[in-house]
C-alpha cells in the first residue's frame, strides 16, 4: 500500500511518493512510530513500516515512482537499466508495456526527450495500461481513493501562486506530509515520511532541505518571546546521495536517527555496503548541521496536527534576512525550539479560512 503522484507543468516534472511499506510476512521492527509519530501497525497477517520511498533515479533524464508488488517492480526497473537507452526510452515503454499486464504493480515514469518533458504511467492491471499525461496529475497506489481530490486540489493552489519549480516541489511535499498526518492514513498503509524530486531538460532536483515544526492546539506559543514550545516537535529531513536523512524525536521520549533509502534498496544484500559508503561522504556533515546551536536548513515548514476542516501549508523560506529571523535552537539536551518574529503569529493556521487547500511561503 502507497501513495505516488506524478505531476507535469511547464516543462518541469513533479514526482512524489510516501514511504510507507505494507509487509504479509514477520518483520523485525525496532521502533513503534515513523518521523512524525505514527504508529506503525501489525496485524494478523501484515506488517505496516515506514521504510522506503518510492522514487528511483535511473538517469538524468528517467526518474520512476512505483507503487504495489515492491519486488516485481523493481524486476521492472532492472530491466529499463539494461535494455533501454535515453534515445531509446520511449520506443521500449511501449513495446514493454504489455509483458507487465497482471504484475500487481503501478509506475508513474518521468522523461526527458528532445529536451522536452513526458509524464506516463504504466498500470499493470489495466488492459490499456500505457497512458500518457499532458500538462496534467496522476495519482496512483492505495492512497489515490483517499488523497487524489485533496492532492488535485494543492496542485491548483500551488499552480496558482507566483513559486518557482524549487518552491512548488516544496509546497507539493509539504502539502502532502500535513493531509497524509491530519487525515491519519498510516492506519491504512499510506503515510510516514514524504519525498519528492523534479526534473527538466535542465536538470534532477530533489527536494531540498526541510524542518517540520508539527504542533496543535496543545502547543506553548508564547507571544511575549516568540518562541513555540510544548506540545511541538521538530523533525529534520535531508536528500543526500538517493538517500532520505531524518531527525526525529520519535518514538518519544527518544529522539531517532534514520536513513530512509529509495525502495531499489529495500532487500538488496549490498545495502550495507551501499549504506556504510553513503556514512563515510554525508554522516558526519549532516550531524554537525543538526547538532549544531541553530540548526539551519532550506525551509521550515508548519504543520498544524488536528482532524477535519480547511488546510494551510505554510513554509518559510530560509533567506539570508529568515536567517536571523528565524531560529531553531539546540537546547543542549537533543530538544529543539524554534524562535520566530512576532508577526508570524498572524499567519499561525488556527483560523484556516475559506479555502479546502492554501499555501504560503513566507521569504
Amino acid at each position: 500500500m502507497t501513495y505516488i503522484v506524478g505531476w507535469k507543468y511547464r516543462g518541469n516534472l513533479y514526482l512524489i511518493s510516501d514511504t510507507a511499506i505494507t509487509r504479509y510476512e514477520e518483520r523485525g521492527n525496532s521502533v513503534n512510530s515513523t518521523s512524525f509519530g505514527e504508529t506503525q501497525t501489525i496485524s494478523n497477517n501484515s506488517q505496516v513500516n515506514e521504510e522506503c520511498f518510492k522514487i528511483i533515479q535511473i538517469d538524468t533524464s528517467c526518474i520512476i515512482a512505483i507503487t504495489g508488488d515492491v519486488k516485481n517492480a523493481i524486476e521492472f526497473i532492472d530491466n529499463v537499466k539494461k535494455y533501454s537507452s535515453p534515445s531509446s526510452r520511449l520506443d521500449f515503454f511501449k513495446k514493454f508495456s504489455s509483458s507487465i499486464i497482471d504484475k500487481d504493480f503501478d509506475v508513474i515514469i518521468g522523461l526527458i526527450v528532445d529536451n522536452k518533458a513526458k509524464l506516463i504511467s504504466l498500470e499493470s492491471n489495466s488492459r490499456k495500461n500505457l497512458k500518457k499525461i499532458n500538462n496534467s496529475i496522476i495519482c496512483l497506489g492505495s492512497g489515490k481513493y483517499n488523497l487524489e481530490t485533496k492532492t488535485n486540489e494543492l496542485i491548483q493552489e500551488i499552480k496558482g501562486a507566483a513559486k518557482n519549480p524549487s518552491e512548488k516541489l516544496h509546497l507539493l511535499v509539504s502539502g502532502h506530509q500535513l493531509l497524509s498526518i491530519n487525515e491519519n492514513y498510516f492506519t491504512a498503509g499510506v503515510g510516514g515520511i514524504y519525498n519528492g524530486v523534479r526534473m527538466s531538460k535542465h536538470g534532477v532536483y530533489w527536494n531540498k532541505d526541510v524542518s517540520y515544526v508539527l504542533y496543535s492546539k496543545n502547543t506553548n506559543i508564547n507571544p511575549g518571546n516568540a518562541t513555540i514550545s510544548g506540545n511541538s516537535y521538530i523533525i529534520f529531513a535531508f536528500n543526500r546521495g538517493g538517500m532520505l536523512y531524518v531527525k526525529s524525536p520519535y518514538p518519544l521520549p527518544h529522539e531517532t536517527d534514520k536513513l530512509i533509502p529509495s525502495c531499489k534498496y529495500c532487500d538488496l544484500e549490498d545495502f550495507e555496503e551501499h549504506q556504510r559508503e553513503w556514512n563515510i561522504t554525508y554522516y558526519r556533515k549532516l550531524n554537525n548541521v543538526v547538532y549544531s546551536r541553530n540548526v539551519i536548513t532550506k525551509y521550515i515548514s508548519f504543520i498544524y496536527k488536528y482532524f477535519g476542516g480547511n488546510y494551510t501549508v505554510l513554509s518559510v523560506k530560509m533567506t539570508e534576512k529568515n536567517k536571523k529571523n528565524y531560529q531553531i535552537i539546540n537546547n543542549g539536551n537533543g530538544w529543539y525550539y524554534l524562535k520566530f518574529p512576532k508577526d508570524l503569529l498572524d499567519d499561525f493556521i488556527f483560523n484556516d479560512g475559506n479555502k479546502s487547500i492554501s499555501c504560503k511561503i513566507l521569504k
